[in-house]
């Protein structure tokens, strides 16, 4: 192994700490629902219904323009509305055969710049920053969004309510292409935060999604009246209400937030590899990782999964993903590679 490559083994163990959290700090539960308000906030801009998130750069902006942009507020960028689901995972909770999830990667100015000023968009760029040794490491206002929406026809045959009746329970937005306008309902969201070393994970999913709770349960200690839902059989069950404490209710009128937000539920929150008693720790979406993302529940851990995003000398992105790992991470899947700072962006560089 020569010097260089060396150097660059050693330091990916830096970002890879055993993260757990200071009990006497704040709650990764409350922390989780602090940075949603603030993501899911109305954007100041004139004449146009945006969320905050929504005029973050996406990962198009990130990693395809060239040089990377950040989106002005009339032109905001969208995903496909893709088809590539889990088809089993899909049917099983009675999702639409000819239905179509688009989910989009947007990332908060502080995040963007930091990847964009490093150079950190290119196989280029992260061939660079291997040669150099970059200890990567975004800022601790960074915050990331992954969303995934359904097309409203779509949702009103998968949850059996009629399109006035989902606008009053989901936040909608209308998307244009040409004369053509498509509406789209928020059915779930990861969320993540670099206010820990290996950042926050957590993930909120709408309350009619089947099977919100499946095989991991849910876990909210902050907002969620009853703090721990077991996952039931069989699957892709109605969960109910996940009815607010008090507590999150008056952080939802001190922002200011639609009603709307109620609906949403936070699945769990995630800052260790591992629970206390040295099982792995799980956290997994119904929709962005079950069936969008072919991940089965029992096999999804945000920050397992994150922790490989990596790159060899040549800028390529780390393949060592395919089998879903969770728990403390294979050190021996990122010989050669260094670690991107938990952002598996760098699959998307060209």
């Amino acid at each position: 192994m020569t010097r260089r490559l060396a150097f660059a083994a050693a330091i990916v163990a830096a970002p890879l700490a055993a993260s757990a959290y200071d009990e006497r700090g704040p709650s990764p539960d409350m922390v989780a629902w602090e940075t949603f308000t603030q993501a899911v906030a109305p954007a100041d801009a004139p004449g146009v219904k945006q969320l905050e998130f929504e005029t973050w750069a996406s990962d198009d902006d990130l990693y395809l323009a060239s040089p990377p942009r950040w989106p002005t507020w009339d032109q905001p960028a969208r995903g496909e509305c893709k088809r590539t689901f889990d088809r089993d995972a899909a049917r099983a909770a009675g999702f639409p055969d000819d239905g179509c999830i688009e989910e989009e990667v947007r990332r908060n100015w502080a995040a963007f710049r930091y990847f964009a000023s490093h150079g950190l968009t290119s196989k280029a760029g992260f061939a660079r920053a291997f040669e150099q040794g970059l200890a990567i490491d975004p800022p601790a206002d960074s915050v990331q969004v992954k969303a995934d929406w359904v097309r409203i026809g779509d949702l009103a045959r998968w949850v059996n309510l009629d399109e006035d009746d989902l606008r009053r329970v989901y936040y909608t937005h209308v998307e244009h292409d040409g004369d053509a306008e498509t509406e789209y309902a928020l059915v779930a969201l990861h969320l993540n935060s670099k206010r820990w070393t290996n950042w926050l994970w957590a993930t909120f999913e709408h309350r009619l999604n089947p099977g919100r709770c499946d095989e991991i349960g849910c876990h909210d200690a902050f907002g969620a009246a009853i703090a721990d839902v077991v996952g039931r059989e069989p699957a892709n069950q109605d969960y109910g209400a996940c009815q607010k404490t008090p507590s999150l209710i008056a952080m939802f009128a001190n922002v200011g937030l639609d009603p709307v937000w109620l609906n949403y539920c936070l699945k769990g929150s995630q800052v260790s590899f591992t629970e206390k008693d040295g099982r792995p720790k799980r956290l997994g979406n119904s929709v962005i990782d079950r069936i969008n993302g072919h991940i089965p529940l029992a096999h999804s851990s945000c920050m397992a999964c994150h922790a490989l995003a990596s790159f060899d000398r040549s800028g390529a992105a780390n393949t060592a993903i395919a089998d879903n790992p969770i728990g403390d991470v294979d050190k021996a899947r990122l010989q050669g590679f260094v670690t991107n700072g938990f952002v598996w962006g760098v699959a998307r560089a060209r």
